[in-house]
This record gives C-alpha cells, sequence and structure tokens, in this order.
C-alpha cells in the first residue's frame, strides 16, 4: 500500500475519526483477532458440510440446527473487524497519528517502524499486558513516500522483570520474543525491544542508544543484566489468567 505522509497538523475529517475512535475501542475491548487471551481461535479454518436435502427426522437433539448459520455470521463478523481494523490503520497513516520506534537506511533502502492504538489489556500483580498496532514503512533512500507493511495482528507486549515478553502473530502461530531489556537487542528484535521499553517504561529508543543508558536503567528497574534473549513459535500462548 501507498500512502503519502501528512503534516501532524493535518485536519482529521470527521468520518474518519469515527471510525478511528471505533476501531480503537474495539482493539481496547479486545475484538480483534487473535484474542486478547492469546489462545488461537480455529473458527472460520474448517469448512461445515451443507445438510442433505432430506434429513432424516431426529426425536432428540443436543446440538442446535442453527450451527452453520453460526459459523458464517461468526466468519464475517471477522472479516468486517479486520476490514474496520485495516481501515483504522489506514487513517492513522494519512493523519500521523504514529509514534517512532526503530529506523535504518541499508543499501539504498531506508525502514521505519511506529506504533499506535497502544491500550493496557490486563493487569495482575506486578506484571502488566499491552497491545499495539506496529507499522513499517519501507522506502528508497531520500524518499517521503514508500510501502506500508501492516501486521496480521496487533503485538502483546508482557511487562515484567521476569519475564519480559513481545507476541506477534504470523500464518497460524505465535512468534515469541523473550527479550533481554538490558542488553541491545538483535535486529530481528529491535523493534518489538522498542516497543517494550515504550508502553512498560515511557523510554523511547533514542534515550536507549546513549551509552550506558540501557544497562543503567534495566539494573535500576530490576532485570537480570545475564538473562538471554530469544525467540520460539507456539500454536497457542497464555500469559495472565
Amino acid at each position: 500500500m501507498h500512502f503519502t505522509r501528512q503534516h501532524p497538523k493535518h485536519s482529521i475529517a470527521q468520518p474518519r475519526l469515527k471510525l478511528t475512535l471505533a476501531i480503537a475501542l474495539a482493539l481496547t475491548f479486545g475484538c480483534t483477532n487473535p484474542s486478547t487471551s492469546l489462545t488461537a481461535n480455529p473458527i472460520g479454518e474448517t469448512s461445515i458440510a451443507a445438510p442433505s436435502p432430506d434429513p432424516p427426522i431426529r426425536e432428540t437433539s443436543d446440538a442446535p440446527d442453527d450451527l452453520p448459520a453460526q459459523a458464517e455470521t461468526i466468519a464475517l463478523e471477522g472479516s468486517e473487524v479486520e476490514m474496520l481494523r485495516r481501515e483504522a490503520l489506514e487513517t492513522a497513516i494519512v493523519d500521523n497519528n504514529l509514534t517512532p520506534l526503530v529506523s535504518y537506511c541499508r543499501m539504498g533502502e531506508c525502514m521505519s517502524s511506529y506504533y499506535t492504538f497502544n491500550n493496557l489489556v490486563q493487569e495482575a500483580g506486578r506484571e502488566r499486558l499491552y497491545e499495539a498496532e506496529i507499522l513499517t514503512q519501507h522506502s528508497a533512500m531520500g524518499e517521503t513516500e514508500g510501502e506500508w507493511i501492516l501486521a496480521e495482528a496487533p503485538t502483546q507486549i508482557l511487562c515484567s522483570t521476569e519475564r519480559p515478553t513481545a507476541v506477534d502473530f504470523a500464518g497460524n502461530e505465535y512468534i515469541i520474543n523473550h527479550l533481554s531489556p538490558g542488553v541491545s537487542p538483535s535486529s530481528f528484535q529491535a523493534e518489538v525491544d522498542a516497543l517494550y521499553w515504550a508502553l512498560c517504561h515511557n523510554i523511547s529508543a533514542s534515550q536507549l542508544a546513549e551509552t550506558g543508558f540501557r544497562a543503567s536503567q534495566a539494573r535500576r528497574l530490576g532485570y537480570d543484566l545475564n538473562r538471554e534473549a530469544n525467540q520460539t513459535r507456539q500454536t497457542s500462548v497464555r500469559f495472565l489468567d
């Protein structure tokens, strides 16, 4: 997709404003896929056989007769929610409703990532679970316009000194990033590491780039500086009950 970045003071059209607010509320109350409980939902992936023209008469049945209709309705509602989500993200791009994460240029191409629609999903003890949308712009060096890449689902961030984690969803599995906040991340975790610090501690990537800042802040906050970062893939995951 190609969008022209607008000045931050660009006025928001009223219909787009309503749409943005609507999807923000949908994100807040967990109406996106995957669910905020981080459990895979297989609905819509299994086909349901159509009933025969003359079904046999049954005296009793524990199953409802409208299961196919219910499945179709759920699938339709899911597609409508996804459409609204994408439209809201496109509106956020046009209206510059984005907060920078990381950016770099390499071999004539530049990449800049941003986040938006962040909200607190759940809290238990000293741990907090956040959700946010990450958007990435790829462009040629020196160009202001480029291709925007939208993730399949919001990114989940678990703020925890014992198990700092970021979760993405791709295909049919969850990508679990076990973070080490006190250590500069590898390139494949740069975005989610920056998002973790932004949501959990209100610290930007530019601050983290200052010499010694990351390690000193991580130590002060109680993180283990010897913790090793890694990435795994799972079909389901649950953090907070």
